[in-house]
């Protein structure tokens, strides 16, 4: 037996255990989690899958979409491949080849806000684990907006006995969105201390720069899971540097890197900011991710010191996500060249000022 269907036949003799009032107990905890998730407040159009049995329960989400007027998918099979179609209040049902409801009408082939996917387990790094038919795997494969996967805490297959237990998992899926390592998905911070950026202000930032990143230097000052780092070699930059003080984020880090393959183009560095930045001066890199906590004191810090240590080429720029509602202080020697808002986060672009 491989592993993949060793922890499939553990998962589903565990779902198999719980009893129906822990079913639908643990389903309204996932639901209350997912009707709070800032990735469901923002969706207007939200894929959602028909759960079975095994599934956390997703009905009271698709009440809750329709009565607040959001745009409501289901799946469609036909054959190997999976669609989206509209579902409303008077949309007509038919079951599939596997007994699941679908919705009967046209294919959707427009854009999705959000995608929330079943699993049959996740693994420690809380990675997906489907039931072997690969219709999900092929549809995040391609697919680039947000996703979300709901689980029980018991389907956790690689969770030792007597071990930490899982809360019910509400998980974003990471992956790679462009160049050659597209597609690929990454481990996933274990807890919400690492909050990832988002796919959609992801894409948006290396479109910005697109015809600059190739051969470019890149460095991450809170390298967090390291995604931004990947994305960026993904894209073509020649060196990155990925720079972060938390062990368990440098842990991830690595991990991520090994997974996709990245070699001696990315260097870790397990440092707070001021001694990354003495440890890089001079280096003069063609772009700088900033993504600290956004409830940091110390931005103008962060600034000042890359233009004391002088890490920013002459042309390149300091990239800096942060809650919309805090202004950015900028010190001498730099200055903002643009700024995009999404909702509650903005991203400025920053260059040295020519003199």
């Amino acid at each position: 037996m491989t592993e993949k269907k060793r922890q499939r036949a553990i998962c589903k003799e565990r779902i198999a255990s719980l009893t129906e009032e822990e079913k639908r107990l643990f389903s309204a905890r996932i639901t209350d989690k997912l009707l709070r998730h800032p990735y469901y407040l923002a969706a207007q159009r939200l894929f959602l899958y028909c759960s079975t049995e095994e599934e956390a329960d997703t009905r009271a989400i698709a009440e809750d979409a329709l009565s607040k007027g959001k745009e409501l998918y289901f799946p469609q099979l036909s054959g190997d491949e999976m669609y989206l179609a509209r579902y409303t209040e008077d949309t007509p049902m038919r079951l599939n080849f596997y007994g699941i409801e679908e919705p009967v009408g046209e294919p959707y082939h427009g854009d999705i806000d959000l995608a929330v996917v079943p699993l049959l387990g996740f693994d420690r790094t809380r990675m997906r684990l489907g039931r072997g038919k690969g219709y999900y795997d092929r549809f995040l494969a391609t697919y680039k907006g947000r996703s979300i996967a709901l689980a029980y805490s018991v389907q956790d297959a690689l969770k030792l006995e007597g071990g930490v237990e899982i809360l019910d998992a509400v998980k974003g899926i990471m992956r790679v969105i462009a160049g050659k390592y597209k597609g690929r998905t990454l481990f996933s911070p274990k807890d919400e201390s690492v909050r990832p950026t988002t796919d959609r202000i992801k894409e948006n930032i290396f479109n910005l720069i697109q015809f600059r990143i190739a051969g470019a230097s890149f460095l991450d000052l809170f390298g967090g899971s390291g995604a931004m780092s990947i994305e960026a070699l993904s894209r073509g930059a020649a060196r990155v540097v990925t720079v972060d003080s938390a062990r368990e984020s440098i842990a991830l880090i690595k991990r991520n890197f090994m997974k996709v393959g990245i070699g001696k183009e990315g260097e870790i560095l397990e440092k707070d900011y001021v001694a990354a930045l003495s440890s890089l001066r001079g280096a003069a890199f063609d772009f700088i991710f900033l993504d600290p906590p956004y409830k940091a004191t110390f931005y103008e810090d962060i600034l000042l010191k890359i233009a004391e240590y002088e890490v920013l080429a002459e042309t390149g720029n300091v990239i800096f996500e942060h809650a919309t509602e805090r202004a950015l202080t900028l010190p001498e020697g730099l200055r903002n060249v643009d700024s995009r808002k999404y909702g509650s986060v903005t991203i400025d672009f920053l260059s040295a000022e020519k003199e």
